[in-house]
């Protein structure tokens, strides 16, 4: 096989990808029924000081508190 240059450049004579409304609504998967999230935020954080960090070798999201530095929690990636 070539270089992803090649590949990217290649032609696969299938147009343009398109992705509608319908399809996003296809995919759309929910993992917690709204009624069951809670009231209120379960931790003190600013919201916008949250740090997001994929850790690649866990499969991971780590969550952190950007003011203390904190590790809140970890979220499954795959």
């Amino acid at each position: 096989m070539g270089t992803l240059v090649e590949f990217i450049r290649s032609d696969t004579g299938e147009g343009p990808p398109t992705w509608t409304f319908e399809d996003v609504a296809e995919s759309h998967e929910i993992l917690v029924a709204e009624s069951e999230l809670p009231s209120a935020p379960t931790h003190d954080a600013e919201v916008e000081n949250l740090m997001l960090v994929t850790e690649r070798e866990a499969q991971s999201i780590a969550v952190i508190d950007g003011d203390t530095h904190t590790l809140l929690t970890k979220i499954p990636a795959s």
